[in-house]
């Protein structure tokens, strides 16, 4: 039983639980400014620094022994965050982002800049991966929608652009794998699970989907 003033007269009100444990909440969170922890290297160096708020992690930040920032982690009320990776040198390594609907964005980077990856999440389940060679070219991509059906396609290639094989499925139960070999390519149909037909055909008369030419 709680009780608050109305007009300046006493008036009682039940709660449920989860009211009581917002109320409490909010108040823990009135009453408490920002907390720090912190801890550092035996060189003196900071270590890390974690902030609370409410009783909240809201802010963590590490560094590398050398001084350099290593990771920055910021966390919000409605469970979304965004954390970044840096090398010692201080360039972003990765970033991953995760919004208040649980959608999860993620890139990565190698040592000089260049983009070595990206993906794209929702609700635990893959539906965009791109990973690169140093050179820029894609070194792998996956896709994948259920939206309007049900389509998903991946293919991989080696570092001067030539694809190495390909799946693609239009449905849940049929697909077509290609492996590419240097004068031929293998083509095997599955269907649910099972392969139903194969062919091998020379390599430059078999068309290449879009992306991989």
């Amino acid at each position: 039983m709680f009780y608050f003033l109305v007009k300046n007269k006493v008036q009682f009100k039940k709660y449920t639980m989860r009211e009581k444990q917002n109320f409490f909440k909010q108040l823990l969170r009135a009453l408490c400014g920002p907390i720090q922890t912190e801890d550092h290297y035996s060189n003196g160096k900071r270590k890390f620094l974690n902030t609370y708020k409410g009783g909240r992690l809201v802010k963590k930040e590490t560094w590398h022994e050398g001084g350099a920032q290593q990771k920055l982690e910021r966390y919000f009320e409605d469970a979304s965050f965004i954390i970044k990776e840096f090398y010692k040198d201080g360039s972003i390594k990765s970033e991953k982002t995760r919004d208040a609907e649980n959608n999860v964005y993620s890139k990565e980077w190698y040592k000089r800049g260049q983009l070595k990856s990206k993906k794209f999440v929702v609700n635990k389940e893959l539906i965009f991966y791109q990973s690169f060679y140093k050179s820029g070219i894609t070194k792998r991509y996956y896709e994948r929608n259920t939206r309007d059906g049900f389509y998903s396609r991946f293919y991989e290639k080696n570092e001067q652009g030539e694809p190495l094989r390909e799946v693609v499925a239009e449905h849940e139960d049929y697909l077509i794998r290609k492996t590419y070999f240097r004068e031929y390519v293998i083509i095997q149909y599955f269907e649910k699970g099972n392969q139903i037909h194969s062919e091998k055909i020379c390599r430059d008369s078999i068309p290449r989907l879009i992306g991989l030419s």
